[in-house]
């Protein structure tokens, strides 16, 4: 497992009919301008006290927008998320993007490569192209899935505002909202209290400004309401980052 809990229990969300644990990073061509981006009026309507870390006004307006960037994913163990993701910060390759879940989440079908993979517009066959298990990590291509790929954000901070997407129990474009209550980048998590169920594992967990923290994975039931990320920068072992 990517974190060390001691007598903590924690529990992977990443598929609905069945908890296990599994997994492949394709860098592809994106179409120009396919970065997504949400508003300038939702950038700039942060609030004033601490533009980074508040909360943003038109949270409806950031779920839609980050929402476009959010897949299905469909292995046979289960149903889990995944997102599209700018890497060139990460890799300094330019228009360059991956389809990022959890491990877990396509855990035996890394071989027989059985995904499917869907969004609102689009829905085809995917493959794992790596991963990595011990940061429950993994990269899926799926040529026919199309659309805006979310930036990469910086390091959160304790209090700092965030939101989730994904796919509990198959119910896709999910949102749930919440706050950074501790980061422990060397222990490899981000621990919130945004609220995710069962396929929300490889979700993205972004700032106000759409912009992603972090690939949500498990929840810590031992303390009901408390959930992990791992860091967007543990990315590193599965891309050639800079």
């Amino acid at each position: 497992m990517w974190i060390g809990a001691g007598a903590a229990v924690v529990v992977v969300v990443g598929v609905v009919a069945s908890v296990t644990l599994g997994a492949r990073v394709s860098i592809s061509e994106s179409e120009p301008g396919e970065t997504a981006s949400v508003s300038e009026s939702i950038a700039a309507s942060t609030s004033e006290a601490g533009s980074f870390q508040g909360q943003p006004e038109d949270i409806p307006a950031l779920a839609a927008s980050v929402t476009k960037s959010t897949v299905l994913i469909d292995c046979p163990e289960g149903l889990g998320t995944g997102f599209l993701l700018d890497v060139e910060p990460l890799t300094g390759v330019g228009g360059s993007q991956v389809i990022v879940t959890n491990q877990h989440v396509i855990e035996g079908c890394e071989a027989t490569n059985d995904l499917t993979v869907s969004n609102a517009t689009s829905r085809g066959r995917g493959s794992v192209v790596t991963f990595d298990k011990d940061l429950d990590l993994a990269i899926v291509e799926a040529p026919s899935i199309k659309g805006p790929a979310l930036a990469v954000g910086s390091v959160p901070e304790i209090g700092q505002w965030a939101m989730a997407v994904g796919n509990p129990e198959g119910i896709t474009d999910t949102v749930t909202v919440g706050n950074i209550t501790n980061v422990k980048l060397d222990e490899g998590f981000i621990l919130s209290d945004v609220l995710l169920g069962p396929g929300n594992s490889g979700g993205p967990l972004v700032d106000n400004q759409g912009k992603v923290l972090g690939i949500n994975t498990a929840v810590l039931i031992s303390a009901e309401g408390f959930s992990f990320s791992i860091p967007v920068e543990n990315l590193c072992s599965l891309l050639k980052c800079l």
